[in-house]
């Protein structure tokens, strides 16, 4: 991939503050507005490209003052450079949000001159078929009708969030929703870091002999001989995603999986990067973006083409997502084939 081409003419922020429509509950505590900025790059011969910066330091990015002031700088410094000189001037990894829209602007700026759809200017070889997993939230009393939905919608995993409630409560009321759950639905179930080690060893062997497809941050306290402790005690793979930044990004994992969120990774470069790491599989997901965050997932997941469902059905989160929906037909998302991102989003 080269990002070149005539000089950039400006560097446009838009701010945004979307309330959600129910509150995202995790480990850490609910989120009920998102707040980022769409961030549009336009080049002297009037091409542009779109990203989105909207940090969530619960997650590993930096705050949103710290992304103002990165986005900021880039506004004023950015005219009149090639979009490679760009490039290289992006914020560094401790400022992924800033850095993913930026790159993600510049690099939708060069698939649309180039007249090619993301996927394939990131990967000629892929195809715009995306497998994603449905998001079905926290454990509550109607899991099991939401369970029953995602099957006859023809999903093939989905996606919970656990420990939001006490483990001896959370865990019966789990347990009682698989009474509903539908034959050939895994479930992908994601702690973020809610268990300690110890809640993890104990927990664990009550999943033996359920359609599990992986655990996400089973542990807060676990170190890396605690994660292949815990990943031998089961036959489905455990994934890193928050604390994914506290590991190298050459060589293998202590466990299976890698969750790779753009915005808190820093972007498609390091995607890929993190992607090449051997024996790992790689899952793409959003982080409650906008329609720009989301498709910009999509893509990246279509371009990584491994055949596993990534997790981009946050849609239904926002009050508005600033531009369409991807649409998804039995747990699978087909990009279209315009240059680029494949949209102008609706500007806040």
């Amino acid at each position: 991939m080269s990002e070149g081409g005539a000089r950039l003419a400006r560097l446009q922020l838009h701010p945004y503050a979307i309330p959600l429509l129910r509150p995202w509950k995790c480990a850490r505590g609910d989120t009920l507005l998102r707040r980022g900025w769409l961030v549009r790059v336009e080049d002297r011969d009037g091409a542009h490209g779109w990203g989105e910066s909207a940090g969530l330091p619960g997650a590993g990015t930096e705050t949103p003052e710290l992304a103002a002031e990165m986005l900021a700088a880039a506004v004023a410094q950015w005219p009149g450079l090639a979009p490679d000189t760009a490039r290289e001037r992006l914020p560094g990894r401790n400022r992924p949000a800033a850095r993913c829209g930026l790159e993600c602007a510049l690099l939708d700026l060069a698939a649309r001159r180039e007249g090619l759809p993301l996927y394939r200017y990131l990967r000629p070889e892929a195809t715009p078929e995306v497998a994603v997993n449905a998001f079905l939230g926290a454990v509550d009393e109607n899991l099991g009708t939401r369970l029953a939905s995602a099957g006859d919608a023809g999903f093939r995993v989905a996606k919970l969030k656990l420990a939001t409630a006490p483990i001896e409560e959370e865990l019966p009321q789990f347990f009682a929703a698989l009474e509903r759950l539908p034959g050939g639905l895994a479930l992908r179930l994601d702690v973020n870091r809610g268990w300690s080690t110890a809640q993890a060893e104990a927990t664990l062997p009550r999943f033996a002999g359920l359609p599990i497809e992986a655990i996400e941050e089973p542990a807060s306290d676990a170190d890396a001989a605690a994660l292949e402790r815990l990943q031998a005690m089961v036959g489905f793979s455990l994934a890193l995603d928050e604390s994914l930044a506290a590991w190298p990004d050459e060589g293998p994992l202590p466990v299976r999986r890698q969750i790779l969120k753009p915005m808190v990774v820093g972007g498609p470069s390091r995607v890929f990067t993190l992607a090449a790491r051997p024996a790992t599989e790689s899952i793409v997901t959003s982080s409650l973006d906008t329609a720009v965050g989301l498709w910009w997932s999509a893509h990246l997941g279509a371009a990584l083409g491994n055949g596993l469902a990534h997790g981009l059905d946050t849609a239904s989160w926002l009050s508005t997502l600033l531009g369409p929906v991807p649409p998804v037909t039995a747990g699978i998302l087909r990009l279209s084939d315009a240059p680029g991102l494949g949209f102008d989003p609706e500007l806040p």
